[in-house]
């Protein structure tokens, strides 16, 4: 006579436990995505503030721009450049300690502006 019930239980511990691991997996699985989704959510509110940021720092700088074209008569002049030695004694400049000389293309800009 064979014992059907001793293989019952024993089948039945071991497919409670597969479910008990199969329950671990899924809910390790749903707190990972809920941490990449907390994530992702950081990321996109940090451009968003970024994005803002740069909007308002552009807007400042405009209202900068406008103010200064009104003081200037309407000619703004904006580059990037770097000093080089230039001898201005030799033009006949006495105090050269507070002069510069613009390249031509500045003065090209300027000209345009009709500054």
């Amino acid at each position: 006579k064979m014992d059907f019930g001793q293989y019952s239980s024993k089948l039945q511990k071991e497919q409670r436990a597969r479910a008990e691991k199969a329950k671990r997996e899924t809910e390790a699985k749903k707190r990972a995505q809920e941490r990449v989704d907390r994530v992702a959510a950081k990321q996109q509110d940090e451009l968003r503030r970024q994005r803002e940021e740069a909007e308002r720092q552009a807007e400042i700088q405009a209202h900068l721009n406008e103010a200064e074209r009104e003081a200037n008569g309407g000619v703004l002049f904006s580059a990037s450049l770097r000093p080089l030695p230039f001898d201005l004694g030799s033009k006949g400049v006495v105090r050269c300690k507070d002069k510069l000389a613009l390249p031509a293309s500045a003065g090209v800009s300027l000209t345009c502006q009709g500054a």
